[in-house]
């Protein structure tokens, strides 16, 4: 078994190798290094911890299943990898629970930076990062973004979050606000427009799409 020194030591991928030769307490290790991240990226997405508890356990059965079936080819991006599921796995909950948009729209609202956790506009930002310098514009430009979406119109506001920061499609939109999908591709249209014009005056450089 490993000790506090010894782990500290230790890569991913290292402990990976470990448990992939029968040593399950490699694995354990692994998550106890990992789970505050992990679970700030779940909790801020769905603002429940007893959902947060759910979807964490669900991501650690994927890798799980992924390392056993030698499906994991993420070498040295081991955190980056775990990271990104927690980000997937909580927006699928969050599209697959219509009685649940609030929590998205107050996901979107939080204010919250916690070290280790991705930005309001994921989507959008997490593309751009490739170095600290980088991931600190998108962090700002991800911020301007979220500010000035605000600004939109409440009908077209609630679309363009749905579908950037739910990742719903527009027929999945149109289920979930009682509105037929023309209704909803306009609002997003005439949304982007508005968005567009806002940038422009704020004679900053963004794109939206």
């Amino acid at each position: 078994m490993l000790t506090i020194m010894q782990t500290s030591k230790v890569s991913d991928d290292e402990l990976i190798l470990r448990y992939l030769n029968g040593d399950v307490c490699s694995f354990e290790t692994l998550l106890r290094k990992h789970k505050n991240a992990s679970y700030s990226v779940i909790l801020q997405k769905v603002k429940s911890k007893d959902v947060a508890d759910e979807i964490f356990q669900n991501v650690f059965i994927k890798i799980i299943e992924v390392l056993n079936d030698g499906r994991y080819a993420e070498t040295g991006r081991f955190k980056q990898y775990l990271l990104c599921l927690c980000n997937n796995f909580s927006i699928d909950y969050l599209r697959k629970n219509v009685k649940k948009k609030e929590l998205l729209f107050s996901s979107f609202l939080s204010n919250s930076n916690e070290d280790e956790s991705y930005s309001y506009f994921d989507n959008y930002a997490d593309n751009k990062i490739a170095a600290p310098f980088e991931e600190i514009e998108a962090e700002k430009e991800a911020t301007i973004l979220r500010n000035l979406i605000l600004q939109l119109p409440e009908d077209q506001r609630e679309v363009i979050i749905l579908k950037h920061w739910g990742n719903l499609k527009f027929r999945e939109i149109a289920d979930q606000i009682g509105e037929n999908i023309n209704t909803v591709q306009g609002r997003f249209r005439y949304g982007i427009k508005k968005l567009k014009e806002l940038i422009k005056q704020h004679q900053i450089e963004i794109r939206v799409d």
